[in-house]
């Protein structure tokens, strides 16, 4: 609020400030400048003005100063609640230990292309494995979750119905690279982001939000699932106080012994005389089919063959 500002007080530092305004803008004519300058040394005369204004008027101008920034650190967040009339302001309450939203969506994604889904509530180490086609909406579904959360930390509107939270810290491997000149590969780099997030959840006192995309899809089969497999129950330990996303293609590793303490959710795509698409829903269990094949023997079918 700027209730507690003297606008009387504004005017006359306004007026001081525009006398300044007035001595500088000589500096823009040449001829006057030099003349002013050989005869007078204006500029500092200027510098001394300055100097003056900013003793007298410190303490007015560090609140006015504080205030405008306030004010525009909100604005983006006042825009986009009103271009997004979907959207609403999220709970964020310290005593939760868990994460909840309906209809949940990706707010770069625009209103009439969007599909948003449920987020149903999910504890402190609790795993939620979700498996599913290429293209079905995994990956989208992980950044609406993180996007919407950072959001809602930084105070704005999000793009669901209705979102509780606690405060939580964001720690994420959705995007990974190789690095030629660090002469790192895409799997280290996949390894190294993966034990950052876990040392940061386990060494912080504030609850982590964990998103792993296509957990170590950089290696083989076999040694991926029993790596997961590990990482999956070390995240599940109560040290960990962490709300876990991971998105894979291993249906070996959903369907195993161990996955009966992760809950389970899947995207897949619809087939329909012969062409496929895609609902972009989430739905619950681990999804019965792939679809890689199918999508190469669309793209080149003089190679791929398939019986589809």
């Amino acid at each position: 609020s700027f209730s507690n500002i003297n606008s009387k007080q504004v005017k006359k530092m306004f007026v001081d400030f525009d006398k300044i305004i007035f001595r500088l803008s000589f500096r823009d004519a040449p001829l006057a400048n030099f003349i002013l300058n050989l005869f007078f040394q204006w500029d500092i005369w200027t510098l001394g003005k300055i100097k003056k204004f900013s003793e007298k008027w410190k303490t007015d101008l560090e609140l006015i100063l504080n205030k405008i920034e306030y004010l525009d650190s909100i604005l983006p967040f006042s825009n986009f609640h009103f271009h997004q009339k979907d959207t609403q302001f999220p709970t964020i309450d310290p005593s939760l230990k868990n994460i909840q939203a309906t209809s949940l969506g990706h707010p770069l994604i625009p209103k009439k292309q969007r599909v948003n889904n449920p987020l149903e509530k999910v504890n402190f180490s609790s795993v939620v494995l979700i498996t599913g086609s290429n293209m079905s909406g995994k990956t989208t579904y992980l950044r609406s979750i993180g996007v919407n959360t950072l959001l809602a930390l930084c105070g704005s509107p999000v793009v669901a119905e209705n979102f509780t939270l606690p405060p939580i810290q964001i720690l994420s491997s959705i995007k990974n690279e190789d690095s030629l000149d660090e002469g790192i590969s895409f799997f280290y780099s996949e390894v190294r982001k993966i034990a950052y997030i876990l040392k940061t959840a386990k060494s912080n006192d504030i609850p982590s939000l964990i998103l792993i995309d296509e957990v170590l899809k950089g290696t083989n089969t076999r040694e991926r699932i029993i790596a997961t497999e590990k990482i999956l129950r070390e995240l599940s330990k109560p040290a960990y106080r962490s709300i876990n996303f991971i998105t894979t293609h291993d249906l070996e590793l959903a369907k195993g012994p161990k996955a009966k303490k992760w809950k389970m959710k899947h995207f897949v795509e619809l087939i329909e005389d012969g062409k496929m698409s895609f609902d972009y829903k989430i739905r619950d269990g681990v999804v019965n089919s792939s679809n890689a094949l199918r999508i190469l023997s669309l793209e080149y079918p003089e190679i791929v063959f398939v019986d589809i």
